[in-house]
């Protein structure tokens, strides 16, 4: 999966420009930052958007160059929708919920896998990879390479995650936190680059259908109250991205007083 990837950023620029679009709508597309026409910073990094639910929707979209891009994505994408079924299936099992709670409302529905690539940068310390947020589904799996550039914000200071070697990284993103009524939470998180060597990693998110109510699991208030107020995820996710990746502002939008 690594090695297709690699080939498709290698691509000249005028072939992969073909699947470019500024469109947020589009379900398959290459691009840079979110929105080159609205962001005011500009992320160091290009990203190829595929997704992956269900494969027949969406195979032929896909890239055609390389020529075994589209074998070999579907085949890791299967594998990866197996390994979010059983931590979905583990995180239920943790809270004392029946297996399958979690993986029905964050891990059947949407798949989404994104290529990123980081590009050695002359300047790393006046550019960003991929600015500070927590993702707005419910779990995240990322592969990365050797090179890494992945940090998260804990206890107040932004800590290296370094690469292990064929290991993979779980993220918990917010719905996660929301169903979970705080006992989990997101990880907040942002992509560094540096001058030397350029960057690869492959994310996929898991989360809920765009008409999906998201509230915290009644079982789990224990006679208290709720922290988060209800929402669609499709709702969620139009004014998760109209704050720009702005740390974890949307989640927090949701937290009720008291």
């Amino acid at each position: 999966m690594m090695q297709v990837c690699q080939e498709f950023f290698d691509l000249p620029t005028e072939e992969k420009m073909e699947l470019y679009s500024d469109d947020t709508l589009k379900p398959v597309r290459f691009g840079t930052s979110y929105s080159l026409s609205k962001d005011t910073v500009l992320e160091w990094r290009d990203y190829l958007r595929c997704p992956c639910r269900p494969l027949s929707d969406f195979i032929h979209l896909w890239p055609a160059k390389p020529s075994t891009f589209r074998e070999v994505t579907m085949e890791y994408s299967k594998e990866i929708a197996a390994l979010a079924k059983r931590l979905c299936y583990a995180l239920s099992e943790s809270l004392g919920l029946e297996s399958e709670c979690l993986y029905e409302v964050i891990g059947k529905h949407q798949q989404i896998l994104m290529p990123n690539h980081y590009p050695a940068c002359p300047n790393p310390d006046l550019t960003i990879g991929l600015s500070a947020h927590s993702d707005a589904g419910g779990i995240t799996i990322l592969l990365q390479d050797h090179v890494g550039g992945l940090e998260v914000f804990n206890e107040g200071q932004w800590i290296a995650v370094k690469p292990l070697p064929d290991a993979f990284v779980v993220n918990l993103a917010d719905q996660t936190q929301i169903l979970t009524n705080g006992k989990y939470k997101s990880v907040e998180h942002r992509a560094t680059v540096n001058a030397q060597r350029a960057r690869i990693s492959i994310s996929t998110f898991f989360q809920p259908a765009a008409d999906a109510k998201i509230a915290p699991i009644p079982e789990l208030l224990g006679g208290q109250p709720p922290m988060y107020r209800e929402s669609l995820f499709g709702v969620y996710l139009r004014d998760f991205f109209t704050n720009r990746l702005n740390r974890k502002s949307a989640v927090d939008s949701l937290k009720l007083s008291g």
